[in-house]
């Protein structure tokens, strides 16, 4: 049977959901799913899926799914920037490893030949994704206001000693130490 992200491109169907959430769904089977579109797609496409089930299993009734856009030059600024590499690399090997408030993941694959990739994640409704072309309201931006003051007295302020440029040299030491030799001054 193929893959599920090299099945094809575009929403995932029945079928194609079947395959990826394989190990999760026990004796269930998904049979039916609505699609709705959500972001705005600059990189690649998300879509909220209402996922009925055959019987009980350990999935929700809504997941995000993330595929490569339809979008010729969206697509290809998606591969040259490694972008679809990267996040489908966060969620198979770092996610579950960092103390961070990401969407649980409950499937990633991504064909290194076609930047195909399908991820299935967790829901966080009802947030909401930030339109990045049209930008938010005054209350949106005022908001932020009380993030920031949660933040600072909640979860507190981190900054690295030494200041943003120790983060630089301290990770240039650390790879120069792994064997890794860094040329500076030269043209990529």
């Amino acid at each position: 049977m193929p893959s599920a992200a090299s099945a094809s491109t575009g929403t995932p169907d029945v079928e194609r959901l079947n395959v990826a959430l394989a190990p999760r769904l026990g004796a269930a089977r998904v049979t039916a799913v609505q699609a709705e579109a959500i972001g705005t797609g600059q990189m690649s496409e998300s879509r909220r899926l209402r996922v009925a089930y055959s019987a009980p299993c350990d999935l929700p009734s809504t997941l995000i799914a993330k595929f490569p856009s339809d979008d010729a030059t969206s697509r290809a600024t998606g591969k040259a920037t490694r972008c679809y590499e990267v996040e489908t690399s966060f969620y198979r090997d770092l996610r579950d490893a960092l103390d961070v408030h990401a969407p649980q993941c409950h499937f990633v694959e991504r064909n290194g030949e076609t930047d195909d990739f399908l991820l299935l994640l967790s829901d966080f409704a009802p947030c909401r994704q930030g339109d990045q072309i049209a930008g938010c309201t005054l209350d949106e931006a005022l908001s932020l206001y009380a993030v920031i003051t949660y933040m600072d007295a909640v979860e507190g302020v981190y900054f690295p000693e030494g200041g943003m440029h120790a983060m630089a040299t301290g990770l240039a030491a650390a790879v120069e130490k792994a064997g890794v030799r860094i040329q500076y001054g030269s043209s990529v």
